[in-house]
């Protein structure tokens, strides 16, 4: 009876559903009740995967942005109400672009607008001369709501989100005009009495704690630009990438060096020249780019790429011209220069070769990409132009005449920002701020 019971069990295991009734009398209307529930839970499904995939495909082409034809304008935004101004490069937070804008009497309004209509949610402006010294081409700092601005020896931090100043503070004589941080802690090199000073600043009190000072030997001048942060996570340690330009008074010898700085053990960890010794004052003039485990140097008309595991060069080529106003973009493998002779031009990341090179304009901005495209204002004449990112072909460009309320004298300023995501791009020309957008793109908040 017990073998019986077990074979008419191995029975079961390999008979279809169908067959069921086979072996239980009866049961025929309760298999095919049960096969028709399935078929329909079947069918269910099918159509609930099909209407996933036909919203991802109609989502996916609607939200992509044909940026090979020109922008449209959405809206205009006067902040001072015409009068003339200039701007540092804009920042967003949460839907919104901040601009800083300066008079000529060196008074700033900065102002936070949202991105899609241009409606402004808060101003703050200052009389007292706070912005006296602000350089356009600044490099903020910007962890979350903070937004932390050089100026001159001062730094003072915003709340995006109200748009109150948190504090503001001024250290020692001058200062570097661009800012390096991680999460909670900037950086930034001061200056006073023959002294380089390596600071650290807490983002959300300004309290500055003195990370290293050089000595700057009399009778030469140094720079010491503001220190990048490196995560080396196996040594549990930061690093601070800095360079160096000192030069003689007497005959303007120069040395240009790249330092490494460990926080943990609190000493160089190497130092070594970075660009040939000279008497023009030469070296690296930019902030560093970092790239993965790779840094991105300009120094004249030197691009180098150095490894940040143990700062070894591992290519350099030289560019037709330097770069002043501009700093190189990287995108995938391939990086993006606008020098100042008035060429765009892309080299390729692994090995630093040319790929193309375009006409542009002189002193330009810094690029800006989206879609395959790439944007940058002209320093010489003020278009907008706009290239294929992949071989370098001019797509359009527009002036600032093109749109309205503009200055029929002017151009457009080089402080322009692109948002791909939100589909915006920005652009003033010193009396108002414009958005465009692209006119098969959607917004997205």
């Amino acid at each position: 009876m017990s073998e019986r019971k077990t074979n008419s069990q191995q029975v079961c295991q390999v008979l279809p559903l169908a067959h069921l009734s086979l072996l239980i009398p009866g049961a025929a209307l309760e298999v095919t009740l049960l096969q028709n529930d399935l078929n329909r839970m079947f069918q269910s499904v099918i159509s609930v995967v099909l209407l996933m995939v036909i919203f991802f495909v109609f989502a996916t082409c609607k939200q992509k942005i044909d940026t090979s034809s020109k922008p449209e304008v959405v809206w205009t935004h006067s902040p001072l109400n015409g009068d003339r101004f200039l701007s540092i490069y804009p920042v967003t937070y949460k839907g919104q672009f901040i601009a800083t804008s300066l008079t000529a009497n060196k008074n700033v309004v900065m102002a936070s607008s949202f991105l899609d209509n241009g409606t402004v949610n808060w101003t703050y402006s200052d009389s007292s001369g706070l912005f006296s010294a602000l350089y356009y081409n600044l490099k903020p700092y910007q962890n979350g709501k903070y937004l932390i601005i050089p100026n001159g020896n001062k730094l003072s931090c915003f709340d995006l989100h109200s748009g109150q100043l948190v504090w503001t503070n001024s250290h020692y004589n001058t200062a570097e005009n661009f800012l390096e941080g991680e999460e909670n802690n900037l950086y930034r090199t001061y200056y006073e009495q023959g002294k380089a000073i390596i600071a650290r600043i807490n983002v959300q009190s300004g309290a500055l704690s003195v990370v290293h000072v050089l000595e700057i030997p009399k009778g030469f001048k140094c720079y010491v630009r503001s220190p990048v942060p490196i995560a080396a996570e196996q040594m549990n340690d930061t690093i601070l990438l800095t360079t160096s330009i000192q030069m003689s008074l007497a005959n303007n010898h120069t040395t240009a060096k790249v330092h490494a700085w460990s926080l943990r053990q609190k000493q160089w960890l190497f130092e070594s020249t970075i660009f040939p010794d000279n008497n023009a004052g030469l070296g690296v003039t930019k902030q560093p780019v970092l790239v993965d485990d790779k840094v991105l140097f300009v120094a004249y008309k030197d691009l180098i790429c150095m490894s940040t595991k143990d700062g070894e060069i591992i290519w350099r080529v030289q560019m037709s011209s330097d770069m002043l106003s501009s700093i190189p973009l990287v995108v995938g493998n391939k990086i993006f220069c606008a020098l100042e002779n008035g060429r765009l031009c892309a080299f390729s990341l692994a090995d630093g070769s040319e790929i193309w090179n375009a006409p542009c304009s002189g002193t330009p901005s810094r690029v800006s990409t989206g879609n395959g495209v790439l944007f940058v204002v002209g320093g010489g004449d003020g278009i907008l132009y706009a290239y294929d990112q992949e071989n370098g072909r001019a797509l359009w460009n527009m002036k600032s005449t093109e749109l309205p309320k503009a200055d029929k004298q002017g151009w457009f300023q080089r402080t322009f920002l692109f948002v791909e995501q939100q589909n915006r791009l920005m652009l003033t020309d010193g009396r108002n701020w414009w958005g465009l957008s692209f006119s098969n793109g959607v917004f997205t908040q």
